[in-house]
């Protein structure tokens, strides 16, 4: 297999001369090409698996843990320890993200503490999301979250360089290529709750594109505590599309008759928050889990909802930075709205009989809020550290890699 590919010789080209731009104003000086060109091995296991033969599964799994364009595997990032002790303890496993992966390809189950999946009924729908989006959302994810946290640790005890680099490999692996590794989720998902800015970037990654930006230049400056601080807002931001996701995939279930794709997506993205939740409130993740996982008997929407919405506080996440799931036109479904607003039914058909896409009114400033919510720093992020000890920051800063600042989900 052909392992260096045009991109990234002309990415090692342009880098040795100039900075190179990752996305969204975000340059660098350091090669980080083998890492962003495993968007493209996902892109291409993708193309594999949806042969929808052996063969076809058969090279998915090789790209899996043998690469492609990319030196680096996945494989090897799945099996790596993760940060943050909170999903270690949760699955009972530091290789939880490969055991997930590897039985989503063999349609076999995996033997967690918690939060365990049986993936024996889906078909080759289902197969293509738990590899793809465990890749995505498990591994990636977590490899993102790990570099950040060694950007601090290198900037507080070793050189500026290196710790540049591994900010820099974080921003690369949550990119990818065109946008297909962690980002991918964010800008879909904000089509669906109404968080997108103007340019339909969501309000969550531009956020964390500046906060990125941001981040190096501290990181330059050596202001050790600050990059802390913006690595803590940053993974903060990561939970919200995976929250939307969850709640999409329950909504779908229950509602709109889902099926096999929006049971495995849905399984994936529960998955990738899960710990999140059972550090907060055990129960709440308990009755995720049993509403999401592979093979439920049912799908309770209002109570997946419910039990993401008890830990937002928890997890210093808000109600308008998720937003609520809208129709076409831009109105909530009826249900579905973010935590405190009021919902109220739209008029009937022309016949006078009940509509069946039933909805509310978006608020106007709905998206102005969401914005604002974004980009406003207060002093009361740091008493909120206080009143949520199991807060995703908390949950960070408690890992044994590295002690963070205080949190702050909002810019």
């Amino acid at each position: 297999m052909m392992k260096f590919t045009l991109l990234t010789l002309s990415f090692w080209a342009s880098s040795a001369s100039a900075a190179t731009e990752i996305a969204r104003g975000y340059e660098t000086d350091n090669d980080v090409s083998d890492i962003m060109v495993m968007g493209t091995d996902l892109d291409a296991m993708d193309d594999a698996i949806l042969l929808d033969t052996p063969d076809g599964l058969a090279t998915a799994q090789d790209i899996y843990g043998n690469g492609d364009a990319s030196n680096t595997t996945f494989k090897s990032l799945s099996s790596s320890s993760s940060p943050l002790a909170s999903f270690e303890e949760y699955y009972g496993s530091s290789d939880y993200a490969n055991e997930y992966i590897m039985a989503g390809f063999a349609n076999g189950a995996t033997s967690f503490t918690n939060g365990n999946s049986d993936f024996s009924s889906f078909g080759p729908i289902g197969q293509r999301e738990i590899v793809k989006k465990g890749v995505q959302y498990l591994t990636a994810y977590m490899n993102v979250i790990e570099h950040l946290q060694g950007a601090v640790t290198l900037c507080e005890s070793k050189s500026e360089d290196e710790s540049i680099l591994s900010w820099d490999k974080a921003v690369a692996l949550f990119y990818g290529t065109e946008g297909e590794m962690v980002y991918d989720m964010g800008d879909k998902r904000c089509v669906n709750f109404g968080t997108c800015g103007d340019d339909g970037t969501s309000y969550v990654n531009s956020a964390i594109f500046e906060k990125f930006i941001e981040g190096q230049g501290d990181l330059a400056d050596k202001k050790c505590d600050d990059v802390a601080t913006i690595a803590s807002t940053i993974i903060e931001h990561m939970a919200v599309p995976l929250v939307q996701g969850v709640i999409r995939a329950a909504y779908k279930l229950d509602i709109d008759d889902g099926e096999e794709k929006q049971a495995a997506y849905g399984a994936v993205f529960s998955a990738a928050i899960l710990p999140f939740v059972h550090a907060c409130n055990a129960d709440d993740a308990a009755v995720i889990h049993m509403n999401m996982a592979p093979g439920a008997n049912s799908t309770d929407f209002a109570a997946v909802k419910t039990a993401f919405e008890n830990t937002y506080e928890c997890l210093n996440i808000d109600c308008a930075v998720v937003g609520g799931l809208v129709d076409d036109d831009g109105s909530y479904f009826e249900g579905a709205e973010p935590c405190g607003v009021s919902a109220s039914k739209s008029g009937g058909d022309e016949d006078g009989t009940a509509s069946e896409a039933r909805s509310v009114e978006l608020p106007t400033s709905s998206a102005q809020q969401a914005l604002g919510k974004m980009k406003d720093v207060t002093a009361s992020t740091e008493s909120s550290t206080e009143s949520s000890s199991a807060s995703i920051s908390a949950l960070v800063r408690s890992a044994a890699i590295i002690v963070l600042a205080a949190p702050a989900l909002l810019l």
